[in-house]
C-alpha cells in the first residue's frame, strides 16, 4: 500500500488502529485491519523509550560506523542486504545527524545509482513517523 508522508503524520496520531483505518478511508486508501494494527503499532513501538537513546540490547548490535571506502565506491551484491521489516540505522545526508534509527518499509527490485548500483529502500524514522524514500544501501548502518 503506498502511503504518503502526510497519511503517516496523521496515522501518528491516532490512538487506535482503528483510527488509521477511519484516516485511510477519509483519504482514499483502504487498509486492511492487520495493516493498520501493524502500522499503528510500528507507530508507537518507540513512545516510552527517550528520543536518541539505545537500549543495551541495541547497543550491542551497532556496528562501529560507515564505511571504510566512500558511498561513491559502495556498489551492491546480488540480493538486497536489508528486508521489509528489519530494523536499521539510517545516514542521512545531512552532516549533523550521524545515524537515525529506522525500519525497512519497501525495498525497491531494482538497483539504482549514479556511478555504482545498489538497492534501494524506503524507511519510516522510529522517532517521527516520517517515511524516508529512496535510500541507498550505502546509507544504511547495522
Amino acid at each position: 500500500m503506498d502511503i504518503s508522508n502526510e497519511l503517516m503524520r496523521m496515522a501518528k496520531e491516532a490512538r487506535s488502529s482503528e483510527e488509521i483505518i477511519v484516516i485511510a478511508k477519509k483519504n482514499g486508501k483502504d487498509i486492511s485491519k492487520e495493516e493498520s494494527e501493524r502500522l499503528f503499532s510500528l507507530m508507537h513501538k518507540y513512545d516510552s523509550q527517550p528520543a536518541g537513546e539505545l537500549s543495551d540490547d541495541e547497543l550491542d548490535n551497532v556496528a562501529g560506523g560507515g564505511h571504510c571506502e566512500s558511498d561513491m565506491d559502495y556498489a551492491s551484491g546480488d540480493t538486497p542486504l536489508y528486508q521489509k521489516g528489519q530494523v536499521v540505522y539510517y545516514k542521512p545526508t545531512s552532516i549533523s545527524v550521524r545515524r537515525i534509527k529506522a525500519e525497512i518499509t519497501f525495498v525497491h527490485p531494482e538497483k539504482s545509482g549514479v556511478r555504482n548500483k545498489e538497492f534501494v529502500y524506503d524507511v519510516i524514522i522510529a522517532s517521527s513517523g516520517e517515511v524516508q524514500t529512496d535510500v541507498y544501501e550505502s546509507q544504511i548502518v547495522m
